[in-house]
Parts: C-alpha cells; sequence; structure tokens
C-alpha cells in the first residue's frame, strides 16, 4: 500500500457504522504519524487527516524499511519508554541490538496496550503474549523450532523495578531544567515537531546539547539556596517567603541558576527564577534612574529625593508618580 490499506480501512468503516466487529484499520504509517504528530482526537476528522499526512509521508519517503525504524523509535512501550532503544534500557539494561529473540518477541508484544503487558505487575500476561509472538514467527517460517523451544524456555531477568522508581526520582540542577525546555520549544518552534517528539529527541535522540552554565556558580547556588539557615527566620502565618536567582557572567551568558529555596527535590518543576513572574515594581527605580543619574554626575548617593505628589494635568485633576498605596514619606536618599 501507500500509506493506507484501503480493503481493512473499509472494513473498520463498516463495523464502526454497522456495529460489526470491531478492529483498527491503521497502517505502521498511520501509527506513525499518529505517534509524531501526537495528534489523539477521537474523531473522522482526525483519521482523515491521517490518511492524508501517511499518504504524504510515503510519497516523501518511499522506503518500508526507514518508515518501520522510524515508527520503533517513536512507539510508546511503558514506563515512560519511546522507542525500541529506551524500552530496551528499561526493561533489560541493554543495548536494542544486543536483545535476544526472547527478550525482543517481548518488546514487540507491549505494542498492542503497554497498561495491559505490563512486565512488572502482570508478567503471566507478557509472557503469554511473548509466547503468542514466537508461535507467529514459527508459523510463517521466520525462526526454527529449536529456535522457539529455546526462546519460551528462556528465563526472562528484567531489571529491578526499584531501579526506575529510583531514576524518576532524579532531579537535575534548575539551570539543566531550563536547557531542557528551552531545547524542547526550539525544536517545535524550528523543527515543527511535536512536544512528544521534541521531548524524545532530547531524552534519547542522541543530541549534543552546549550550554553556558559554570558548574562552580551552580554547586554553589544549589548549596546555598538548599541550606535554610542561609534565609532570614520570617515565617508568618505559615508561608515562608521565597528566593531565587539568576547569575551571568560579564558577556551576559547564564551560568546559574536558583528556582528556589530548599532542597530540590522534583525533576522540571516549578522554577521562581523564570517562570514566577512578577510587576519589577521600585526595584527598577535604581537600575534604569538613579544609575543612570549617578554615572551622569546629576545624582550622588547622598542626595535626598523628594517624595511627594507632583500634579501634572490639571485639567484631568491628576498627579504623578503613584504609590502603592498613595502614600508619601517627605524626603528619601537615592542610596
Amino acid at each position: 500500500h501507500h500509506g493506507v490499506d484501503w480493503v481493512r480501512t473499509i472494513g473498520a468503516v463498516k463495523g464502526w457504522l454497522l456495529g460489526g466487529t470491531q478492529y483498527g484499520g491503521s497502517t505502521i504509517t498511520q501509527q506513525l504519524i499518529k505517534n509524531i504528530t501526537a495528534d489523539n482526537d477521537y474523531s473522522v476528522k482526525r483519521k482523515v487527516n491521517e490518511i492524508f499526512r501517511a499518504f504524504a509521508l510515503e510519497k516523501e519517503i518511499d522506503d518500508k524499511d526507514r518508515i518501520l525504524v522510524m515508527y520503533l523509535n517513536t512507539i510508546y512501550l511503558g514506563y515512560n519508554s519511546y522507542g525500541v532503544q529506551t524500552a530496551a534500557m528499561q526493561y533489560f539494561d541493554k543495548d536494542v541490538s544486543q536483545l535476544d529473540l526472547a527478550e525482543s518477541a517481548v518488546l514487540a508484544g507491549l505494542t498492542n496496550n503497554p497498561s495491559i503487558y505490563d512486565v512488572y505487575n502482570h508478567p503471566e500476561k507478557v509472557k503469554e503474549r511473548q509466547e503468542t509472538i514466537l508461535a507467529q514467527m514459527l508459523d510463517q517460517k521466520m525462526i526454527s523450532q529449536e529456535e522457539y523451544e529455546a526462546a519460551v524456555a528462556e528465563e526472562l531477568n528484567y531489571r529491578p523495578y526499584e531501579e526506575y522508581q529510583q531514576e524518576i526520582k532524579s532531579t537535575y540542577s534548575y539551570f539543566t531544567d531550563e536547557v531542557i525546555k528551552d531545547v524542547i520549544n526550539d525544536l517545535m518552534t524550528e523543527k515543527g515537531y511535536s512536544r512528544l517528539v521534541a521531548e524524545n529527541m532530547v531524552y534519547s535522540g542522541g543530541l549534543n546539547i552546549y550550554a553556558t552554565i559554570d558548574t562552580k556558580v551552580q554547586n554553589a547556588l544549589d548549596e546555598v539556596w538548599a541550606n535554610a539557615d542561609n534565609f532570614p527566620n520570617t515565617e508568618k502565618y505559615g508561608e515562608i517567603p521565597q528566593s531565587a536567582m539568576v547569575i551571568t557572567d560579564k558577556q551576559g551568558n547564564i551560568v546559574g541558576i536558583a528556582g528556589g529555596r530548599g532542597e530540590k527535590t522534583v525533576a522540571r518543576g516549578l522554577n521562581r527564577a523564570v517562570q514566577s513572574k512578577r510587576q519589577c515594581g521600585s526595584s527598577i527605580k535604581p537600575l534604569s534612574i538613579y544609575a543612570l543619574a549617578v554615572e551622569r554626575g546629576l545624582l550622588t548617593y547622598g542626595t535626598a529625593v523628594d517624595d511627594v505628589p507632583i500634579m501634572y494635568d490639571e485639567d484631568r485633576d491628576d498627579f504623578w508618580p503613584h504609590n502603592q498605596p498613595d502614600t508619601w514619606y517627605g524626603v528619601v536618599s537615592v542610596s
């Protein structure tokens, strides 16, 4: 076919409309389209779009083997594993090229429904599915009787579930979190990838990512911000004031980020340095006005500034500046 199996598709539509046997009609190409676009809308419109996209993909890539490889690199196989390489490492701690027949049949079986065929919670169902696949391979003369019997008899040694739990609990620095987010967003913007494909590229796509981090600065930030003793004890009403920091070098490159107080316990969580946006308020005054005035010799660090309202629009009966709240202190010092 050229991306769509019309016999299967028409049969699936008839079953859907007339209430007959229900089965999927998607080809590997169509399933690849669904994986890379992350378009999961259950509608006729999505299916029609998927058909046209499948035609376009097969016209662009006239190579079934390459399409199958792309499919194998994007399919979800449970436990945050997208693609057979990631799944091979997750379940067997091996490169996919090192898997034997029995292990490969396990991964092939997971594609049907990773939540049902769960190697940790339902290993007996996984084994049953594996043997079904091996039997089909034997029936289609892809393997010999001896290979079939050896694969069925082989004990499956999965990577311990505790290692997976430890892995998902591991955290990155706030700087690394931001790099991951930026690269994912750039891949989506510049390459047109879906978020799923962009995340797969970052985590298992073999990319080389270069960043401006200074590990000494970042380690110091992590250590200081994790220690509550480094902050004043100003807790009121059960709330603790937060803190964040971004440090740059002389060229303006970001070299370290602290995204919040306390020990960092999750990956890609709230980063107050870049996500908790607030109005700058009066903190902008010494940066934009006072510093420039001091630089030009118009003020000194001891200059007194009148903090009083000034009428500037008599017709509107309005004054400036507006404080929050509208109170004034008379005279304040630049410093």
